[in-house]
């Protein structure tokens, strides 16, 4: 009976009963929600730091911590790893002069493990890697400068003042958003950075990260209890290799105390035996002051004395001065003077080498008309020959002809004798005579013809002998004009050794 009524409310007022049952669906479904998610939150987070072997402990000394600390702290009870690490807030710029505010840690083996998120993982001292989370991450090989105003300390604990981007990375100590804070820049840490241990120029660790061997949920009640019961011995056992770092620490420094205070009283004991020394030397520098006071005092009365000396010799000095003014002024006039004779010098050696050059080329003209001479004498002594031998022959030919003309006139004598008597002659007679006459006057002209070969050959003979002597006129003159260009050379050359010796005078001087 309920059941029907139930239903029949609900078919009544089923809008109603819809919100009720959505509201309550959505309550039940929220909650479960909210009840799952932190397990899962956890579970999520607990793998990630398994993962990457996050620390139990970070141990921070204001001392840092060596080598042997280290090694101590994993000698301890419960400890999977322990390793030392270095730190630090640092001011860095960008390529686009931002600045940012990173933490740079150093990279470890076994604990704090990264996981790569793109690159490389860092080589050498100047490589770096940077946060995967980073806004406006530098690029890879980019380079981050650190900025001269970071703390001296800080400058001091970096090795290098560049650090090279060669990939990106992400680190189990940074699960949230929040990177930390700071007491440099903006308070705030930008990002964080992983190097090599190299990168940092320090013996002395900053931290020491140690991982516990247990493998309990974090947050978990179970790790709360594990953690807390062995705080109490961990900070005991912090405090006691603290206590021993210091004591290392004091006994070095006590050591070098000491070792200062041997030095000390070593270069104190030196010290006073060289006051005593130098006491010594004191009193006898006294004695010597004493001694050369009274000296001083002897050298002042000497003084006195040598005043008129001075007062002379300053005056033979001023003479001196005046003679050296005017010695310095007969110096410069002889220098201006040098340096004239030295531009004559030099004009005289160029008119030498051009009154040479010009000798060279006479000399070279007169062979060339000696040999033209030579062959002219050649040719006239063969014309001479020629002349003689024409004269001879046109002397025997005139000879011969005046010979024959002798005989012919001979022959025409009588006929004129015998014929004044006999006026009347006749016309063949007349003729005859004339033909006669003709032939004389044809022996005549061939007698003449035969003569002025001859003569042409005496014309030409004097000529070429009027010619000869004009040439050898002239071959005496310019043998005249080499030997007055010889003696100007000569003349010239005697000159420029005076001048050279006068130069070398005065350059002594």
């Amino acid at each position: 009976m309920m059941w029907r009524t139930t239903v029949r409310e609900i078919r009544q007022s089923f809008g109603r009963f819809f919100a009720i049952f959505a509201i309550v669906a959505l309550g039940v479904g929220f909650f479960a929600g909210v009840r799952i998610t932190t397990p899962a939150m956890v579970h999520t987070v607990d793998e990630r730091i398994q993962e990457g072997q996050l620390f139990d402990y970070r141990l921070i000394s204001t001392l840092g911590w060596e080598k042997e600390d280290v090694e101590a702290i994993r000698q301890s009870g419960d400890v999977r790893c322990a390793e030392g690490a270095y730190s630090a807030d640092v001011l860095f710029l960008d390529t686009e002069q931002t600045e940012r505010v990173l933490k740079v840690h150093s990279l470890t083996q076994n604990i704090n493990r990264i996981r790569l998120a793109g690159g490389r993982m860092p080589q050498s001292p100047d490589e770096c890697l940077v946060d995967a989370a980073l806004r406006g991450a530098p690029a890879l090989n980019e380079e981050l400068l650190v900025e001269d105003t970071n703390e001296e300390d800080t400058l001091k604990l970096l090795a290098v003042r560049k650090l090279k981007v060669v990939g990106y990375a992400d680190s189990v100590c940074y699960i949230n958003f929040e990177r930390g804070t700071t007491s440099i820049g903006t308070g705030s840490i930008d990002g964080f950075l992983y190097v090599p241990e190299e990168t940092f120029d320090s013996d002395v660790y900053t931290e020491v990260y140690v991982g516990l061997d247990q493998d309990y949920q974090i947050y978990s009640d179970a790790y709360k209890a594990y953690m807390d019961d062995r705080r109490a011995a961990w900070e005991e056992l912090a405090d006691m290799q603290a206590g021993n770092r210091f004591d290392r620490i004091r006994t070095d420094a006590e050591r070098e105390i000491a070792d200062g205070e041997q030095e000390l009283a070593e270069k104190e004991r030196d010290g006073r035996q060289e006051l005593a020394e130098a006491k010594a030397e004191l009193a006898d520098a006294r004695e010597e002051l004493t001694e050369a006071e009274a000296k001083l005092a002897d050298a002042g009365r000497e003084l006195r004395t040598s005043d008129g000396k001075l007062v002379d010799a300053k005056t033979e000095l001023d003479s001196a001065g005046e003679e050296l003014k005017k010695g310095k002024k007969q110096l410069d006039q002889t220098k201006k003077q040098l340096a004239a004779g030295r531009k004559q010098l030099a004009a005289g050696q160029k008119k030498i080498d051009k009154a040479k050059t010009a000798i060279q080329t006479q000399e070279t003209l007169l062979e060339k008309k000696k040999q033209e001479l030579m062959a002219q004498e050649a040719q006239l002594s063969a014309a001479k020959a020629r002349l003689e031998a024409a004269m001879q022959q046109v002397k025997a030919r005139q000879e011969a002809a005046m010979q024959q003309m002798r005989s012919r006139q001979e022959g025409v004598e009588p006929e004129k004798a015998d014929t004044q008597p006999e006026s009347k002659e006749t016309e063949n007679s007349a003729q005859q005579q004339e033909k006669e006459e003709l032939a004389k006057s044809d022996i005549l002209q061939q007698g003449a013809g035969e003569m002025d070969p001859g003569a042409a050959g005496l014309e030409e003979a004097a000529q070429m002998a009027a010619q000869l002597e004009e040439q050898m006129a002239q071959l005496q003159a310019a043998g005249q004009q080499l030997q007055a260009g010889k003696q100007a050379i000569t003349e010239a050359e005697a000159a420029l050794a005076e001048a050279k010796k006068e130069t070398l005078a005065g350059e002594r001087n």
